[in-house]
């Protein structure tokens, strides 16, 4: 196991313990996970994962959660387009990123209301976001309407390149409108807008002019240059959905607790230079 995996473990045990000693000791409900992954692609994801949620009081609680993904290669821009542009051989490369979820919420009758703030770190990305969000049910919680809003403040670097240094603002608000039709059986139909402003580029992915395939590959490469995307993009989206237990015990993820039947989600995306 990698050096920085245990040092990710060694941090993880630490929360828990300043977690226990600040008081989450109370917490409802607390949990632990770890997710491992490994590809033919020389990759390989390691993601331990800790939450604890607690109640503040009988309408509001806490939620903490503290991730980190660790990666013992990179992806495929790293590899083979950035060793090329910087003359440098290939070589593996071990990335970590850090990240803190908190979330607060207040509950009233049929009112449900979420304050979240995350944060997230590694070698070339830094990300501040913030998300609030609401639902509000009627007739006996047949109908249920959702609002929910989120920004980010990005800072993309590039590993080997202190130099290089650019901002990314995402915004995203999205609508939602949930009917019961029968007691297992639910209908939805949602309305997503985003708009992303700033650097939307990959800083790793190089262009080869001169080359066949576009690569920084092969002598006949005149230039590398660095790919350039729109400065701004702004994304609609509509999709509607049925949802119907196949079992008593059937889901199709923990967010989703009943698997879906049927969905259309068409979507309109405009960038702007």
């Amino acid at each position: 196991m990698p050096s920085r995996v245990v040092l990710v473990m060694t941090m993880l045990g630490a929360f828990a313990v300043l977690a226990a000693g600040s008081g989450l000791a109370r917490a409802q409900e607390a949990a632990t996970a770890l997710y491992v992954r490994s590809d033919s692609d020389e990759t390989t994801v390691i993601t331990p994962r800790l939450r604890a949620a607690t109640p503040i009081t009988e309408q509001a609680s806490a939620e903490i959660a503290y991730m980190v993904d660790v990666w013992t290669s990179a992806s495929v821009d790293v590899r083979t387009m950035a060793s090329v542009a910087l003359n440098k051989p290939r070589q593996d490369i071990v990335e970590q990123r850090d990240e803190l979820d908190v979330t607060g919420s207040y509950e009233l009758e049929d009112t449900r209301f979420s304050l979240g703030y995350r944060y997230s770190t590694e070698p070339d990305y830094e990300s501040h976001g913030g998300s609030l969000s609401v639902e509000q049910d009627f007739a006996q919680r047949a109908t249920t309407v959702a609002a929910s809003f989120s920004a980010n403040r990005d800072q993309v670097g590039r590993v080997g390149d202190p130099e290089f240094d650019r901002a990314l603002d995402a915004m995203r608000l999205r609508v939602s409108l949930s009917q019961a039709i029968t007691k297992t059986t639910i209908a939805q139909l949602a309305y997503e807008i985003g708009h992303e402003a700033g650097y939307l580029a990959s800083p790793y992915r190089f262009v080869g002019v001169g080359s066949d395939d576009g690569s920084c590959h092969g002598e006949e490469v005149m230039l590398c240059a660095p790919e350039t995307s729109p400065e701004a993009r702004t994304r609609h989206a509509i999709a509607t959905a049925v949802r119907q237990p196949v079992t008593r015990h059937a889901s199709c993820s923990r967010s989703e607790p009943a698997p879906m039947i049927g969905r259309l989600r068409p979507f309109l995306q405009t960038t702007h230079r």
